[in-house]
């Protein structure tokens, strides 16, 4: 039964309750955006569809961004990204990378390995957004997956 159970969490992309939330509690506002399809208007009658492929969390001014698990560094972007701006992106366990974005501030390097709960960068406004925010992308296997399944946020 708990193999059952491990396995169906494992399909839906459930993978591990322990993945800490890259920020503090206390510097959370909103969630921003949130992952998957919306509509967003264009000025017409009708909207557009936009695929939100990751989650904008909302956050105050300078709020340190943590690794969520043990991992390495293995992408780093101080000015790449006109819409995402600076980039790091984590290789962790269970074939998991994540990518966090808008970051005002980088304090890690490519090849780096880096502890749970460990301080990456600092939160911003960098690349296309107007609110100080975290944006989160989370692949495994090359395939995209909901961020909130994987990311405690008390």
């Amino acid at each position: 039964m708990i193999l059952f159970i491990f396995l169906f969490h494992t399909s839906l992309g459930l993978i591990n309750s322990d993945f800490d939330s890259p920020f503090m509690k206390s510097d959370f506002i909103k969630i921003y955006q949130d992952f998957g399809k919306k509509a967003k208007p264009n000025g017409l009658i009708c909207s557009v569809q936009i695929d939100n492929k990751g989650m904008m969390y909302q956050l105050k001014v300078n709020a340190p961004i943590n690794s969520i698990e043990d991992g390495k560094v293995v992408y780093v972007c101080d000015s790449c990204s006109e819409n995402r701006g600076k980039i790091i992106t984590i290789e962790y366990p269970e074939n998991l990378k994540v990518s966090y974005y808008h970051l005002d501030t980088i304090i890690v390097s490519e090849n780096q390995l880096v502890k749970k709960g460990e301080q990456i960068g600092v939160s911003g406004i960098s690349g296309r957004t107007v609110v100080n925010c975290l944006g989160v992308r989370v692949e495994r296997n090359d395939s995209i997956i909901n961020p909130s399944n994987i990311i405690k946020r008390e």
